[in-house]
């Protein structure tokens, strides 16, 4: 599903153009704090009141059953529509194909200048991690971290953060996620994601660390049940 770029668009025309964006019964999260629900009980539903380079925004990041991410970047003059579909590894902003490569890593890397924001959650296997590139040249910062955190699952507010330092002085973008699986729970695997961002194409030292916090691989029985 491809998008056109939308230039001051209101909230109740997007939901009309894109139902999968439409209103849901949650409360309004607070600042830089994610909160999600499941709309109609099969789509998980991740929302995040944020502060982007042109003030206040909304940032709504849906994951279907079939693994699609659709996310909606809303800032007061503009809208931003990102879709990501893991099968086939194509990422789309504003119904535009972006230059996204993907590669899987043999083993973990050893990096110089290396830190973690947290821990990663004990109890769970590292099962893999993958190389991402992504062309930001045309990107604005805020386009680019919502970009980010709808591959990578972590939140907007920390991604903004990640990707702001490269936008105007970077043309592409290098990060490295690493995935880790944890025991079945409420008929559902949770999975943990961490995300390096390198200071260039070497991915030898990390610029800085996004992470996803747990979540379901698919929708848990009941939906009310937490990772």
């Amino acid at each position: 599903m491809k998008f056109k770029k939308l230039v001051g668009i209101t909230f109740l025309s997007l939901s009309l153009m894109f139902p999968y964006f439409s209103s849901a019964s949650a409360e309004t999260s607070q600042v830089n704090k994610e909160k999600y629900y499941y709309e109609n009980n099969k789509t998980k539903v991740t929302k995040e009141i944020v502060q982007t380079e042109n003030g206040q925004a909304t940032f709504t990041r849906k994951t279907e059953a079939n693994g699609t991410v659709y996310a909606e970047l809303i800032e007061k003059d503009f809208t931003t529509i990102i879709e990501y579909d893991p099968n086939t590894k194509e990422l789309f902003v504003n119904g535009e194909k972006q230059e996204f490569e993907i590669a899987e890593v043999n083993e973990q890397q050893n990096t110089s200048g290396d830190f973690s924001i947290m821990a990663v959650p004990s109890g769970g296997t590292y099962v893999g991690a993958f190389n991402y590139s992504l062309n930001i040249a045309t990107l604005t910062a805020s386009a680019a971290a919502a970009a980010l955190s709808t591959v990578t699952k972590a939140p907007y507010s920390g991604c903004l953060a990640a990707v702001s330092v490269f936008i105007g002085s970077a043309s592409t973008l290098y990060y490295t996620i690493y995935q880790y699986r944890y025991p079945m729970k409420c008929s559902a695997t949770p999975y943990f994601n961490q995300t390096k961002v390198w200071t260039n194409s070497s991915r030898s030292v990390v610029s800085s660390i996004v992470e996803s916090g747990k979540f379901f691989s698919s929708q848990p029985i009941p939906a009310s049940c937490t990772p």
